[in-house]
């Protein structure tokens, strides 16, 4: 089977056993299954055509060693280590930082080069295709966290006019998220009407309970917003996922004691730590979280 740039090619071969952990197991409970959805129950000896989809979240920004630089995408991200794990025998990861829905139509140009649109990139006959989207729609992830970031301890006009509106205005935009993000699924299942879909959300940065100004300096008046927004966002892309009919992957709640205030971090503070993490991005324990939720779902047994 013939792939083009950076589409590998991986040689189906004997299968090791593997053991699931009783932890692997828990786990599993926060996976929302196929039960009850229209998404074929492919498990992984069933699987042989995948692609990843996505944004920065997904294609492990910041994190070495890079595999495409247009898109700085890493081999260690969840896609190539699911990909490793269960053997496929055709995996491609189109996922690219930056993108936002309107890429999974169009070209992403890039500092450094151009990505295909991302749902081009889907085969008919896929058997599985995962997608983690939706910050960098509807100017979601400004709202939500850099409008009220502090610089010198300093925030702009721009953050107290936005904590003076109600929460129904960072609810429109969540929800402008969500309907994005069902229509976005239900267009994966147009373009591949057998694979099965499932939805990554994104981890915590805060915990529910404490802050750490020195990696999330955030005023004070926006951290209630802020963790109501992490919890709204997680509800939203979980119904986007019912709307659709396909599995979620539920990563706010399996990142609890996990955000960047912790001492066991999935996801970086403001500060870049060159080859593990741009700032707010995730590391790479991240990823090799989501891949064990993602060979659960896929290989329960």
């Amino acid at each position: 089977m013939q792939t083009v740039t950076d589409q590998r090619n991986r040689t189906a071969g004997p299968r090791r056993a593997r053991a699931v952990t009783a932890a692997l197991l828990a786990a599993a409970l926060v996976v929302l299954s196929a039960c009850g959805t229209d998404n074929p129950p492919k498990g992984a000896g069933e699987i042989s055509t995948y692609v990843a989809l996505g944004d920065s979240g997904t294609s492990g920004v910041g994190l070495l060693p890079v595999t495409n630089e247009a898109c700085n995408r890493s081999s260690l991200n969840y896609p190539s280590l699911i990909a490793d794990r269960l053997g496929f025998d055709y995996f491609v990861d189109a996922s690219c930082a930056g993108a936002s829905s309107a890429d999974l139509v169009a070209a992403q140009r890039t500092e450094k080069g151009v990505n295909a649109p991302q749902l081009e990139q889907v085969p008919v006959d896929a058997d599985l295709v995962t997608i983690g989207i939706g910050l960098n729609d509807h100017g979601l992830s400004y709202y939500l966290l850099y409008i009220c970031l502090e610089t010198n301890g300093v925030v702009g006009p721009e953050c107290r006019n936005y904590l003076q509106q109600p929460d129904s205005v960072i609810d429109a935009i969540i929800g402008a998220m969500a309907g994005t993000l069902q229509t976005d699924l239900e267009a994966i299942r147009e373009r591949a009407p057998d694979a099965r879909i499932v939805l990554i959300g994104y981890p915590r940065l805060l915990p529910e309970n404490g802050t750490c100004p020195r990696e999330v300096p955030l005023t004070a008046d926006a951290i209630p917003r802020f963790r109501y927004s992490q919890r709204k966002i997680s509800e939203a892309m979980a119904t986007a996922a019912r709307g659709a009919r396909v599995d979620f992957v539920d990563m706010y709640t399996e990142s609890e004691g996990h955000d960047a205030c912790s001492t066991d971090r999935w996801i970086n503070g403001q500060n870049i730590e060159p080859g593990k993490a741009l700032a707010f991005h995730p590391f790479a324990s991240y990823h090799a979280a989501v891949a064990a939720k993602l060979e659960t779902l896929l290989d329960p047994a």
